[in-house]
């Protein structure tokens, strides 16, 4: 199985997760292993939802997985900000 190098990504607004332990992925086959996910929806969260990764000069995807833990933290939060509103909406 390959191993990981470790990676310490800069902080990001966007995603405050502590990066200790983080990892760089590279490559589809190994961040849709590390997700449990297929390529076409990998590509479908890049489009979509703005799944924290991009490509090298070479043209290969990479990312990290304090990244990714980040990117799906915020989105539960968001998902669960909107059923509030939603739920406070109905009353």
């Amino acid at each position: 199985m390959r191993q990981y190098q470790p990676y310490t990504p800069p902080p990001s607004p966007n995603y405050p997760l502590d990066s200790v332990g983080s990892e760089v992925i590279s490559g589809v086959r190994s961040i849709c292993r590390y997700l449990h996910i297929g390529p076409a929806t990998f590509y479908g969260w890049i489009r979509a939802h703005g799944f924290p990764a991009t490509r090298t000069p070479e043209g290969r995807w990479i990312t990290s997985t304090a990244l990714i833990d980040g990117w799906i933290l915020a989105r539960v939060e968001s998902q669960k900000l909107t059923r509030e509103a939603e739920t406070t909406d109905a009353l």
